[in-house]
């Protein structure tokens, strides 16, 4: 099998506006969260490259379907205003304030056609919680990644019975 490299790997983050603090050691990030934890971000750091392992572990051949759509009424800027002072030509090229193009990736089990995975790419900014919420969240996108992936998982695999779920939703901004 292939080694695990920089080459060979995607690992995408999602901003929020709920997530855990002391991940970060600049002061203007780490004063909410009363400073960078080294056992917390020590932590999150094992945790990802435990997933990659994992990861690694379920490679096999798969295929790849694209399907791209327009998504009308589903997203808003959040700064129209901002977006009223880029120069003309750049409105223009861009037609709108806000994309509403979405790509969505299904990866397939090549031998058995099952669903591994579903990528879906929409720009959507992780905002929807409200100042009051005191849970942390991956808000949006995470939730519907966890609902997509709960919804397929049969096998209760999510719930820790084997190392290696058999379908990950992954909801990407672009």
């Amino acid at each position: 099998p292939t080694e695990v490299s920089e080459h060979n790997v995607l690992i995408h983050a999602q901003h929020t506006h709920s997530g855990s603090g002391g991940l970060h050691t600049h002061k203007l990030y780490a004063i909410a969260s009363l400073g960078f934890a080294p056992a917390h971000y020590n932590t999150v750091v094992e945790q990802i490259v435990q997933a990659v392992r994992d990861a690694r572990m379920g490679v096999r051949p798969s295929k790849l379907y694209v399907a791209q759509t327009k998504v009308d009424g589903c997203s808003r800027n959040r700064s129209p205003a901002a977006f009223a002072k880029n120069p003309e030509w750049e409105r223009m090229k861009l037609g709108s304030d806000r994309s509403t193009h979405m790509t969505v990736v299904q990866v397939r089990d090549a031998e058995t056609d099952s669903l591994r995975a579903v990528w879906a790419f929409f720009p959507v900014h992780a905002v929807n919680l409200d100042k009051e919420g005191s849970m942390v969240s991956s808000d949006n996108k995470g939730y519907a990644q966890w609902m997509m992936e709960r919804t397929r998982d049969t096998d209760n695999t999510l719930a820790g019975a084997s190392p290696s779920p058999k379908f990950t939703a992954a909801f990407f901004q672009s």
